[in-house]
C-alpha cells in the first residue's frame, strides 16, 4: 500500500515536472534573449529559490516589443 501511494506521488511530480518544462520551453520560444518586452503593473517579488522574478497578472499587461 505505501509503495503504490508513493508511486502515485512520483508519478505526479514527474508530470508536474514535464509541464513546467513545457512551460520552460515556450517562454524561451517567446521571450528569447534580446528581445524587449513592455510590462505594464510588474510586480516585483523573491521566488521561494531566493531568485528575483517579475510577476505579470494578466497576459495582456505583457508585450514583446521591437528593440529600438
Amino acid at each position: 500500500m505505501a509503495a503504490e501511494l508513493n508511486m502515485s506521488h512520483a508519478e505526479r511530480l514527474a508530470e508536474k515536472d514535464r509541464e513546467r518544462e513545457a512551460v520552460e520551453a515556450e517562454a524561451a520560444s517567446k521571450f528569447a534573449c534580446g528581445k524587449w518586452l513592455h510590462i505594464r503593473e510588474p510586480f516585483l517579488k523573491m521566488g521561494s529559490d531566493g531568485q528575483r522574478a517579475v510577476r505579470v497578472d494578466h497576459p495582456r499587461d505583457l508585450r514583446v516589443v521591437e528593440a529600438p
